[in-house]
């Protein structure tokens, strides 16, 4: 496929998207890792170390009491073995996709669909079908680092993306603990 025909497939779902919003509501708060008791992660899987890293997230926060519910995007027909049989985590690729890229698979809409405290995006490039899961999420907090227009994201963490998932997750890790919680203390150097 050429650009202009990708340039105006993107710009289609875009305003599926924007169409899709019109009359979708959610309940806002701000939630912390104390105060929140359901997390939902997204991610692209790009990298199986990516994918690790994710992982051992969820399971620091599991060991913080939350449950957590992973989704992850593989942008390729054929999910790779290496990507199955983890425990929370669902998966949708590109077969799942509609030809403007709006993921169009039961996984997809049960996870939008969830009622999660904090929804946590790891991603730190722009995938489409990511950005409509995040938009279409009842997530009552959305965190990531992408910022763009339309951005659903109720905080959006300002990081150096070269230094990768690893960062975001310490990032997300720090200002989850910190915002709205009457308990924090600055850390002294």
């Amino acid at each position: 496929m050429g650009k202009p025909f990708q340039k105006l497939r993107f710009s289609i779902g875009v305003s599926a998207l924007s169409n899709a919003l019109k009359n979708f509501t959610r309940r806002k708060l701000v939630y912390n890792l104390d105060t929140a008791r359901r997390v939902g992660i997204v991610l692209p899987l790009v990298s199986q170390s990516d994918f690790d890293i994710a992982i051992k997230f969820s399971d620091y926060l599991r060991s913080k009491n939350l449950e957590i519910c992973i989704l992850g995007y593989f942008p390729g027909k054929e999910l790779p073995q290496h990507f199955i049989m983890r425990q929370g985590t669902n998966i949708f690729t590109a077969k799942e996709l509609n030809w403007y890229d709006k993921p169009k698979s039961e996984v997809v809409d049960e996870f939008a669909n969830t009622d999660f405290d904090i929804l946590i995006d790891l991603s730190l490039e722009h995938y489409f079908p990511l950005r409509w899961v995040i938009s279409t999420s009842k997530a009552k907090f959305k965190v990531g680092c992408l910022d763009y227009e339309g951005n659903p994201n109720d905080l959006i963490l300002s990081i150096d993306k070269t230094k990768g998932i690893t960062h975001l997750v310490e990032q997300a890790k720090h200002y989850l603990s910190v915002i709205n919680n009457r308990f924090a203390t600055e850390e002294t150097a």
